[in-house]
């Protein structure tokens, strides 16, 4: 098994900008960015100042203040070790819906916050007949040997794109889980954009994280540091105005009640926080995924203290409570994740 189910339709100042020389927090943990030197323009670019802002030490993008987490360095490296975890759950594949009947040649995909852009490159040499267009809020992605089927722009899916009526065959996002306030805004402008007949792919996780497999009933139990942490970040998620159940509920059922959209499906999975299954793909997956899950306080250390309003000394409890947890026997711990897509009518 791969660690994932289907269910049906039915189923209801510029040096603080310039790139981090030396080692990362994921240097020795995980192999180099599989996409190489991220954007120069992104780094270096004189106009940074006007993209991006500094708040507690990291960098953040400064276009829109929906999304929360941190655009630097050491949040590119984590996403991209989380691509890898993605992939391995996946057994080595970049996605688990049936995307290739909407990649045929000649067809345009999107995809949409594609952040460091590796899932778009890596579909982009896997489908080199299909026009790939990966966007943004931030233009930190590789900007030298991209293949020729592909490039990046930056865009605000909040704002609208510039894109006309009906312009790809597949429409794909994952995890804006922390940019997008609404949902069925979001996915009405995904609908504009994607042609007849076209697919449109979510992939979210939802709050708060458990352990998979083990009762719901036995979590604190198992894994407490663990629960406290994802209790407080789905408290700070719900006072930011996200949708802690935009995964398995919400992007689903928007899309039935769209009207424009058929054969709804989900298919849920899951991103272990380390490697503590017995499963090849779950297995690998977190061990690649450990690098990331140890990183993860520090991206949403400021979300947490401003949503629920605690001191720098109780955080660190937290923090340190839930990394004493990663790789604690008995701690399945994991992130949910959710594959919600469909065509347009």
């Amino acid at each position: 098994m791969n660690g994932y189910t289907s269910t049906q339709d039915d189923l209801n100042d510029d040096n603080h900008l310039k790139e981090q020389n030396g080692s990362t927090p994921f240097s020795g943990d995980v192999p180099s960015s599989p996409t190489g030197t991220f954007s120069t323009f992104s780094m270096t670019s004189t106009v940074n100042d006007r993209i991006f802002r500094e708040d507690g030490g990291r960098r953040f993008q400064a276009q829109n203040d929906d999304y929360s987490l941190p655009n630097d360095e050491q949040e590119l490296e984590r996403l991209e070790c989380q691509h890898r975890a993605f992939k391995a759950v996946q057994a080595n594949r970049n996605y688990l819906a049936p995307v290739h009947d909407n990649l045929k040649d000649g067809s345009r995909a999107l995809d949409i916050g594609c952040g460091t852009g590796v899932w778009t490159i890596e579909m982009a040499e896997e489908f080199p007949k299909v026009e790939w267009i990966g966007i943004d809020l931030a233009p930190v992605q590789r900007d030298i040997g991209l293949p020729d089927n592909l490039h990046f722009e930056q865009n605000d899916i909040t704002q609208g794109l510039p894109f006309p009526d009906e312009s790809f065959d597949l429409v794909h996002a994952r995890l804006l889980v922390m940019g997008i306030r609404d949902w069925k805004a979001t996915l009405d402008e995904l609908l504009r954009i994607l042609k007849h007949g076209g697919m449109v792919c979510m992939i979210e996780c939802d709050f708060p994280w458990g352990l998979p497999g083990v009762p719901e009933d036995q979590w604190k139990e198992r894994a407490p540091g663990h629960c406290i942490f994802s209790d407080y970040l789905k408290m700070a998620v719900e006072k930011r105005g996200y949708d802690h159940k935009a995964a398995s509920r919400t992007i689903a059922a928007l899309m039935r009640a769209s009207g424009k959209v058929k054969d709804v499906d989900q298919i849920e999975s899951c991103l272990p926080l380390w490697g503590w299954s017995d499963d090849p793909d779950l297995r690998r997956s977190g061990e690649t995924m450990r690098a990331d899950a140890e990183e993860i306080p520090n991206s949403v250390k400021i979300v947490i203290q401003d949503a629920c309003e605690i001191p720098e000394e109780v955080y660190e409890e937290i923090k340190n409570g839930y990394l004493a947890d990663l790789g604690k026997p008995g701690a399945h711990t994991a992130v949910p994740i959710v594959h919600n897509y469909g065509w347009k009518y």
